[in-house]
This record gives structure tokens, sequence and C-alpha cells, in this order.
């Protein structure tokens, strides 16, 4: 008797799904060292921006003629997570746009593959109607809009348009944080089932109605309690008849690693790798990955961490594909190099209230200052802790007493400059120690957020100083305003002749709330940046350099701005102070910079 296709489906989906729980139980076993590999081959798939680089992965895995090819945000990607296990099922590529215009790269891309349909995905806030007009012109076909009014229903409208009920798994994830779906994405793929978005609280609405019509033999969870709670893990309890599984790490890595382990046997001939700190890049290379049924882990921008290195390990690939450009995966990721293991750390000073900055003095001799008492603290060489001063500041929000620096002669002046938040204004004082503040630059912009507040002497002895837009976005391009900047000027107060705006101690304009200065041994000033609840960023500073706000955040490849070279998507908090080691106290380290 010749089987039914409904019925030679449901036979395949049922021993994916006893093979995908044998590989769950054995998960403690797969994630070890099993087999010593040789080195593998390593490559990059990468252009200059995020729109070049998605186009890089579909040119290298996806021949002209594509049934399909998937179009979501470059800028924000939730969306597009959902797409990649139906994008790699069907064999289609995802390719990113900006939200009014489509790239050169994608476009080229598009041309090249005369796609059968065109599928945009989410709502016209992340994806708007001129660029599906633009669409039209690269499709065989018809240009289509998956969306709901939010991520959850769009990730659940991606998973309608494919996925039958009686899938054998389902993979949940986070909408608020993307490393952990990043890997599921292949996952996903692999054995032919979405992956749909909560809350780490709750089941949204779109989520349990697509569940319910699904049915999944399996569901996955994506991550640890902090991204879907163990409440959440047992309500999704009612959206199956087997089981509800968590896969997960201590951190995104460590998931990632996890995900890999669960879903791909060993050997595999492809292992793709991706910044766990920049997701665009690896969301375009999820249909690469489900071609070459491989996993996708997850990176640090300088190092393979240890969850990662050991899956390379036990999958012994023959070649390692990395998805991004040296700001996203450096170049000491193509050698593999191992992230250095944990340091020992000490206390040095307890007791403190919000301490902001800390500046140390010849002789040993440290001050700090805490933002919101307006003290000025000393820790002397014996460890003991002094108030030296206490400020008349304006505590409210992110304000108060901020940044603090010693004067390049301040063997000889004896003096500190401060960043201070008043009742009237944002302002930078100097004084020495238990004397009063003079004024130095006053007028700054002021608010509850977004006040900067970091100031730092450089190599040229001139004081640089960052400064927020403190609420109001337009500062940022105002060359007027001295809002949402970098400003550069002389110990005393003065403007440099040779400031990129005569007259101006404007440096560099377009930021939203810079909150990190450090040099490296060259000279070349980098800053690190708030994003407005993703893209916090590290920029190499340029004089008159445009950063972009509020126009456009994160690597946006606009000719306009100037690029940062590093891309974080924060799940919680954003970064502050910055730092490069040049003191050659941790040689494995020397040059790296570090960021709060």
């Amino acid at each position: 008797m010749t089987e039914s296709p409904a019925a030679v489906r449901r036979c395949v989906l049922a021993i994916a799904v006893v093979l995908l729980v044998l590989l769950l139980a054995l998960l403690p076993s797969t994630s070890g060292r099993a087999q010593q590999p040789g080195q593998p081959t390593v490559e990059r798939l990468a252009g200059p921006d995020r729109y070049a680089t998605a186009a890089a992965v579909s040119r290298a895995t996806f021949a002209p003629g594509v049934q399909t090819a998937y179009v979501a945000s470059g800028e924000d990607f939730p969306d597009a997570l959902a797409s990649g296990p139906v994008a790699g099922v069907l064999g289609a590529p995802v390719l990113l746009v900006r939200r009014d215009d489509v790239p050169e790269a994608t476009g080229s891309e598009l041309g090249r593959l005369q796609p059968g349909r065109i599928v945009v995905l989410g709502g016209t806030a992340a994806v708007s109607p001129t660029v599906e007009v633009q669409l039209a012109l690269y499709a065989r076909g018809n240009v289509e809009r998956l969306a709901g009014p939010d991520r959850f229903a769009t990730a659940a409208a991606v998973s309608a348009s494919h996925f039958d009920p009686g899938v054998a798994a389902a993979y949940v994830a986070s909408g608020l944080g993307f490393p952990d779906a990043l890997a599921g994405g292949a996952a996903g793929a692999a054995v032919d089932g979405p992956v749909l978005l909560v809350l780490p609280d709750a089941v949204p609405d779109p989520t349990a109605r697509e569940l319910l019509r699904l049915q999944p033999a399996l569901i996955v969870v994506l991550g640890g309690e902090q991204a879907v709670s163990a409440q959440v893990a047992g309500e999704l309890a009612a959206f199956t008849a087997g089981d509800v599984r968590r896969l997960a790490g201590a951190e995104r890595y460590a998931t990632a690693a996890a995900v890999s382990a669960a879903t791909f046997p060993a050997p595999r001939p492809t292992v793709f790798l991706a910044s766990g700190a920049a997701f665009p890049d690896a969301l375009a290379g999820t249909p690469a990955a489900a071609a070459a049924q491989s996993p996708v882990l997850l990176v640090r921008p300088d190092c393979v961490p240890p969850p990662a290195a050991g899956e390379l390990e036990r999958l012994a690939p023959e070649r390692v594909v990395i998805l991004g450009g040296p700001a996203a995966v450096s170049q000491t990721v193509e050698r593999l190099a191992a992230c250095a293991g944990p340091r020992e750390v000490s206390v040095v000073a307890s007791g403190l209230q919000a301490p902001w900055e800390i500046v140390f003095a010849p002789g040993g001799r440290a001050y700090v200052t805490e933002r919101d008492t307006g003290r000025l603290l000393a820790r002397e060489v014996d460890g003991t802790i002094r108030e030296v001063q206490r400020f008349a500041i304006d505590n409210d929000g992110e304000g108060g007493l901020l940044g603090l620096a010693a004067s390049p002669a301040f063997s000889q002046d004896g003096l500190l400059y401060a960043f201070m938040t008043t009742a009237e204004d944002n302002r930078v004082v100097r004084f020495r120690p238990g004397e009063p503040p003079q004024p130095v630059l006053t007028g700054l912009p002021a608010a509850s957020f977004h006040d900067g507040g970091r100031i730092a002497f450089g190599p040229d002895g001139l004081l640089y100083i960052t400064t927020g837009d403190a609420g109001v976005s337009s500062r940022a391009q105002d060359p007027g305003s001295l809002g949402g900047k970098i400003l550069r000027m002389s110990a005393d107060g003065g403007v440099p002749a040779d400031n990129p705006f005569p007259g101006s101690p404007v440096y560099a304009l377009g930021l939203r709330n810079p909150q990190g200065l450090a040099w490296d041994a060259a000279g070349r000033l980098y800053a690190t940046e708030f994003g407005p609840g993703r893209d916090d960023e590290v920029n190499v500073v340029v004089p008159g350099g445009n950063y972009g706000w509020p126009e456009v955040t994160g690597a946006a490849g606009d000719p306009r701005f100037v690029d940062p070279i590093v891309v974080r998507q924060p799940a919680e908090a954003s970064w502050s102070g910055a730092a490069i080691l040049s003191d050659g106290a941790i040689p494995e380290w020397e040059g790296s910079l570090f960021a709060a």
C-alpha cells in the first residue's frame, strides 16, 4: 500500500522528534571535548557594513533564480530572527535594508538573484512602503509583507506562513534579547521548526495562538531564566502534548554552544562563527548555515570563548566561516585564538555610593567621585579612604558629580578638573583638592538623563569632554549647541586654533550620550556611546566627525556619517567608561580596549 504524503510527513516528524529528544538527553556529554580536530581552514564572508555582509553571505550561498528572498530591517532584528528557520528550510536568503531605502549592496544582490518573490519582514515602522516599491524592481513576481503590530505577532505570522500543525519542535526565545535566538535559527531549520518570541515573564497572545495552532511535539526554550523565566517555561507546557526543554548556558556563548550540541552531530564539515555583540551579520548567516547543515556559534569580538572553543573541538569542522568584518569579529578570531582565562579580582575600596570616576595622582593616591552625593574621596596608599570635599550638585537621574581628570602638570600645579551637574547646567570646573572650584566651561545642556560627563586630557595636553543631548536629540546635529558632542579645549578653557570648527570647542558631533574616552598608543581617540535601547557603539573619533545621531544608529553605511567600529546590542545596560591597557601589566591584553 502506498503511504499518503501526510502520513510520510508525520513519520518523518516523529523520527525527528525522537532524534531531537535523544540529543537533548545527551547534552551534558555531547558538550564535552570528544574529538581532537585538525586546524580547519578559516574563511570570512563580509562587506564594509551589515548590508554588504548580508549580500556577501547570500552571494556565496545562493544561485540566481531563487524562489523567495526575505528582506528585513538592518536596524531592528527580532522580525528577521523568526525568518531564519523558514529561510533555511526554503533555501532563501535574508537580506537587509534601511527603513526608507534599499542599500546598493542589497539592490545589487537582488538584481543578481532575480527572486520569484520578495517577502518583507515586519511593519512599516521597520521597512517603509517606499522600500516595498523599490523592491518590486527586483522580483519576478510579487512583493509581500509578513507583519503584525509588534515583533511577537510578526514572528507568529512568519511561522504561520510556512509551518503546518504537528511540527517536530518549536523554539521559543526572548523578544528582548536576541543572541540565543540566533543560534536557534539554524537549529530550527535543521528540524523544520519555527522560532517564536516571548516576554521574559509572559507568553504574548500572538505567540500563544500560533503555538495552539502548531501543537508542536516539543517546545525548546532558548536561553536562561533571565531571558525566559521558569514561569513562562511552565506556561508553555499547555501548548504541547510532549515536553518543554530548555537549552541554556551561563551566557549567550554557552547557550549557542548548547543549541549546537543538542542539534548537530559530529563531525560537521562547516561551522559558522558570528559576533555575540553584533547580530545582523549572523541573521543573514542562518540560511547559509542551514544550507550547509551547520550551526552558528557566537564568539567575542577578539577571541573564541571556552563554550564555542569546546563545541568547535567536538564538531571537528574542516572549514570555519566567519560572518562579518574585523570590526565585528577581529582577525585574532581568524586564528581561533581562545579567550584568556579569568583574572584574580580584589576589592580595594568598599562602601561607596555610585562611584563614577577614578583618577590616579602621582604617589599612588586615587581620587574618586560619587555621582549622587557630590563627594570627592581620596584613597590613600595605605588603603584608607577620606572625604576631601563635597560639591553642590543636582543629582537628579544621571546627573551629579561625574567625570574627573588630573592636570597633565598635576605634580606642579595640583589641579583637578571635574564635570558636574548644577541646578542651572552641566559644567566643567577646576580646583586644587579642598579648595573652591573655578568654572572652566559652563552652560552645557543638562537633564535627568543623557548628560555625558566624561573628561580626559589627551596626548596633546588638551582637555576632551563628552556631552549628551540632554534628552533633545536635535542638539546632536546642531553645530551651535554643545549637547551631543565631544568637545576639545585648552586647560584654561580656551578654544584650540586647530579645532575643526573655528572658534568652537566642538570636536565631533552627532552623539547621543558618549561616556567613555580612551587613546591608543598611536594617539587614536576612541569613544563609547549609549544607543537608544540598541546599537551601543565604539567609535574612532576624528576631528569634525559626525556620528549620525539621531538620523542613524549603528553601522548604517550612510556616507554622511562615520560608522562605529563595534556595535553591541545591550540586553539591559549600556556601557560607560573606556580604557586601553598600555602598561604591560597583562601582556596578552596589551592594547585592548575595555568598556564598563
